[in-house]
Parts: structure tokens; sequence; C-alpha cells
């Protein structure tokens, strides 16, 4: 292809590219640090995760562009490759950036006007207020801890600007776990408790966790109120319809249980269930009874393994293949995007961050035991994550499941540079210890701010009565996790239908950056063996592009369509968001709209 066709094709390609400026450049000469330095001069807040995905999605870009020219071709190939291996040079860069991202953080944070820092105050307040039984908070072990090291520069506070606040408090809700996190890595020298790590190893990896509701995790650092509240904020967000049993699934469970209930003959029920399927015309009403069938076969013929203490010396890898893995496997038998992958793997993506922390050789991720896996040109994505133990004992099931939600936190941040943002991103964290499991989701919601939100629990049952009595809800929590899994698979791998885009330049092969890609963090990773353990670069978010360019506050920026709201006259948001002008209509800050009338009234 001639210089000019060059030229004529970047110019056409100018709208869609990230960093348009730095393509112009003769293609022998990009390399993945260059293209970094300019997109840094253009945004100076951009993040190392960021800046990957729009590499990425530059890339696709000129790939299509410049489908039949080898030369560039050639050259896209061996970027691609480059930024896979996460060379020294590239965590060097970034290691040096992270200073100048922590400056700008707390220049945000100095940016925070006083009538802003009012409104998020009366927002929570008012949540309270509406509830006349909450009484005075009470004050933590980590609230107002007079030797607590809070992150600086210069002497200046860090903040994280999630902009989730709680009543009686001045600081968000990401920037009071992340602090507390910081205070207890300064400890790591002396010994910390399994619950405190835990709250160490979330904070820093920007993870609130409200599926562990125990007094001695992260709900230690707010009052009950606040606690309460939090779940109010976030519990809403999660809701997922519920899988319901088709008619005649339904009717074969309840021959199924009251036939076992009067003879206890399992041969007999099972031999009932395996003809119901070849009568059944819907693929997932036959599912539900494979399924049926694995539990049944589960109990009567491993009953030791139900008991806890169990009886026989068992072991994790006993319960999972006896168990689990039967039920997990027939759950995505047919699935045409997702499969199980089990024994302790490793995801790549997690190697490829740790790598770009410690610089020590043979670097290795979190171990997983169980990963439900979408597979999208050789590349790898986490659906959910899961974790087997032999028994509930506290410490174990702890550390699984702090492992586990920053496994969860680096399969949504690799997802995220997939999908789009009306995509439904949940990731599915599944803990199980013996014959029991408990599902819990993450996700991003606010800026720098994962949450974890626990779904459902249910054990296998022992005897017919409990049989009959939960069957039903196991059916139901499993199918709707499948659902949920294979819907976000259909999206990871939506492209592999445009593949012939790509001959003809076609608009529909590209997708679009997701936003939330600007909300993600680093992740702590416990260090390799004879390693100083190290705080994640990129813990306290930058301000947006927008704040870097301007003088506005960020009170005024948050309120784009409101610049009639008094604030003199503002008694607090609602439940809803909502909160009277002066005038005497309603502003939402969720939808940045004003109306004539509450919703609600």
């Amino acid at each position: 292809m001639s210089l000019k066709s060059k030229s004529k094709v970047l110019k056409c390609l100018r709208s869609s590219l990230s960093c348009p400026d730095y393509w112009q450049l003769d293609h022998q000469q990009w390399t993945v640090i260059g293209y970094y330095k300019k997109l840094i001069e253009v945004n100076p807040t951009v993040t190392r995760r960021t800046a990957s995905g729009l590499f990425v999605r530059d890339l696709e870009q000129l790939l299509v562009a410049f489908i039949s020219d080898r030369d560039v071709k050639k050259k896209v190939e061996t970027l691609r490759s480059e930024l896979k291996k996460s060379t020294g040079i590239l965590a060097d860069f970034w290691n040096k950036h992270s200073e100048s991202l922590r400056k700008l953080a707390l220049e945000n944070s100095l940016g925070d006007t006083q009538i802003e820092s009012a409104l998020k105050r009366k927002a929570a307040i008012s949540i309270v207020e509406s509830c006349p039984n909450i009484s005075k908070p009470k004050r933590t072990r980590y609230r107002k801890n007079k030797e607590e090291v809070i992150p600086s520069i210069d002497g200046a506070e860090l903040v994280e600007c999630d902009d989730v606040f709680v009543a009686d408090s001045d600081l968000s809700v990401g920037t009071m776990i992340k602090r507390i996190a910081c205070n207890l890595h300064e400890k790591t020298d002396t010994t910390l408790t399994c619950r405190e790590r835990k709250i160490m190893t979330s904070g820093l990896s920007s993870i609130l966790d409200l599926s562990d509701d125990s007094f001695e995790s992260q709900r230690s650092l707010f009052t009950d109120e606040q606690w309460t509240e939090l779940h109010a904020r976030y519990d809403t967000k999660f809701q997922i319809e519920r899988y319901h049993l088709d008619t005649e699934v339904e009717d074969c469970l309840l021959i199924v249980c009251n036939t076992l209930e009067l003879s206890n003959d399992y041969g007999c029920v099972l031999k009932f269930i395996r003809k119901t399927q070849d009568r059944l015309s819907s693929s997932m009403s036959k599912l539900s009874l494979q399924i049926v069938e694995c539990i049944l076969n589960v109990t009567h013929t491993y009953q030791y393994l139900l008991s806890q203490p169990s009886a026989k010396n068992v072991t994790e890898l006993d319960y999972y293949c006896t168990i689990w893995s039967p039920i997990f496997l027939t759950l995505f038998a047919n699935s045409d995007h997702v499969h199980v992958k089990a024994g302790e793997s490793i995801n790549a993506s997690s190697t490829k961050n740790k790598k770009e922390v410690y610089s020590s050789s043979h670097i290795k991720a979190f171990k997983i035991d169980v990963r439900f896996v979408v597979d999208m040109n050789s590349t790898e994505y986490d659906a959910a994550v899961g974790e087997c133990a032999k028994s509930a004992e506290d410490n174990k099931a702890i550390k699984d499941e702090g492992k586990l939600t920053r496994e969860a936190k680096d399969a949504l941040d690799m997802v995220l540079n997939r999908v789009d943002q009306d995509v439904s991103t949940n990731i599915w964290i599944i803990q199980t210890c013996g014959a029991s499991c408990s599902m819990s989701i993450l996700n991003l919601f606010d800026n720098g701010l994962y949450i974890v939100n626990h779904k459902h629990s249910f054990s296998i049952p022992k005897t017919t009565a409990q049989f009959k009595n939960s069957i039903s809800d196991i059916l139901c929590n499993l199918l709707t996790m499948k659902r949920e899994i294979e819907k976000l698979a259909s999206h990871i791998i939506s492209d592999r239908n445009h593949i012939i885009d790509i001959s003809f330049n076609r608009e529909s092969y590209a997708h679009k950056i997701n936003p939330k890609v600007q909300y993600m963090r680093d992740t702590y990773y416990t260090p390799p063996r004879g390693t100083k353990s190290k705080i994640p670069h990129h813990l306290f978010g930058p301000p947006s592009r927008l704040n870097i360019n301007s003088n506005i506050p960020r009170s005024v920026l948050h309120q784009k369509v409101s610049e009639s709201v008094d604030v003199g006259h503002c008694q607090g948001y609602d439940l809803y968001g909502y909160k009277q002008t002066k005038d005497g209509k309603y502003y939402n800050k969720y939808t940045k709209k004003i109306t004539d009338e509450h919703p609600m009234q």
C-alpha cells in the first residue's frame, strides 16, 4: 500500500482510534511504549489497564483497515505479542507513571468543594433519617485509629473518587477500606489474623465484600447502620430474575419426592427420571432432571460424604470428584461457549498482572480449583471461579474467599475490556465446603470500588425429607447461574460471528470501549517467597480527564442538567435519589434530570 493510501486510511480511522496522532508515524516506528507515552500526553489520567484496552482496540482497528498490507499486519501481530509477554520494560514504565497517577489522585482529592461534600453527607444522612429506629453509630475498633497510616503525597492525604458515602462519615467508602488496608499492610511484618489479612487484601484490591457479614470482616470498619445502608444500596443492583422450572419438571419432582417418601426406593425413582427425560422435548427440562439424577446418586451412594465431620478420612478431591464435578460438568455439558476447567489452573492474565508488580522469576498468580472458562481467540475469560474445601474450617474458608474475590476481580477486568457497556458483567464466585455450596457475584458499579454480593447457599440433601424440601431451590439456583454465565459468554464471543467482516472492513466488527474500564483498579497479589509485599500501583484513582483540563469543581460536573438546583434548599436525597429544588420540582442524581412530580407521591 502506498504512503498516500495509508494516509487516507488513517484519516478515515481518526475518529475511531483512541490515539490517532501516534499512528501517523511510519509503522516500523510503532512500539508499545511509544503508544503509551503519546496516550499519556493526551490523557495524563490514563492507567495501565485502561491504556492496554485502548491499545488492543486500536490494533484491531488497524488490522481490519490494513487487511491487505502484509507489513502492517506483521507489525500489528508483533505489537500484540509484546503486549502479552508483559516485559520488564513495560512494568518499569508503569511503575514510574504510577507516581504521577498518585499525584493526580491527590489533586482530585483537594478539588472537592465544601458544597459537594455537604451534599454527599446530606444524601447519606437522608436515608438514615427516614428510619426512626436507627440509633447513634457505634465506633468500631478500626475507626479513628490514632496509629492509622494514611496514604499521602507531600503530607496531603489521598482519597478515592468513588463518591459512595454513608451517614456520619466524611470519607467515601472506597477511601475508608483502602486506608485501613494500607494501615494493615504496614503491619505485615507482624502477624495478622486471617480475617485482618482478608480486610487488607480486599481493600488493597478495591473490593468491598458485602457477601461476608461476619463481625470481624470489612463490616467491622462500619457501624451496623452504615453496613445496612451499603446493603440497601447494592443488593438491588445484583437482583437477577430467578430461573423457573418447567411444569413437566415440577410434576416429575413431585412424583419422585412422594415415591421416595413412600418406598425409599432410589432405583425405582432413577428409572422414572430417565424415562421422563426421554419424553421431554426441552433441553433445559432434560438438563434439570439430569442434575436431579446426579444429586440422587450422591444421596443414595455416598452418605458418608454428607456427614460433617465425615466418618471416613476424605480429601477435598473426594468431595469435588464425587459431588461437585458431576454437577458442574452436567450443567455445562452441551454448552457451545463454556467449559469447566478443574485442577488448580491459573489465569494467564492474573500471572501477567502479577509480573508487573514483582520482578522475581517464576511468577505465578492464584491457583484456582475450578474455573468456568470462555475461550475467545486462544484467550481464556473466566465467567466463574470456585474453590473446594473438605470442611467449613474457618481460616481455610476465609482464605479461599479472599483469594476468590481477587481472582474474580481480575476476571471482571478482562471481561470489561472485551464487552460493551450495556452487557451485564457479573462474575460468579463458587465456594464449596464438603457437601455445601455458596454462590456470590462480583461486579463494578462505582469508580474504583468493586462489590461482592451473596446470592445463594445450599447443601446436597442427606435424607428424603431434605431432598423433598430443597431440590427445587437447588435446581433454580444452579440453572440461574448457568443462564447468566451463558449469557455473558455469548457476549464475549460475539465477535466470532463477524470474522468475515474483517476482510470487508465492516463497522460491526469493532466493539466500543466500555466506560467502566476507567473505573478499574489494580489487584493486590501475595508476594513470592522472600519478596517484600507491595501495594498496587493504581490503588487510588486519578480524576477524570475532564477534571484535569478544567477548573470546574466536580460538584458542577455531576450536575450538567441541574444548574437550577439551589443547594441551600435541598434537604438531601431520598431513597430513590430524588431531592426537592427551590421551585418545588424534583432532581434525580441518577438520571441527572428534573421532573415536576415525585413518582412515589
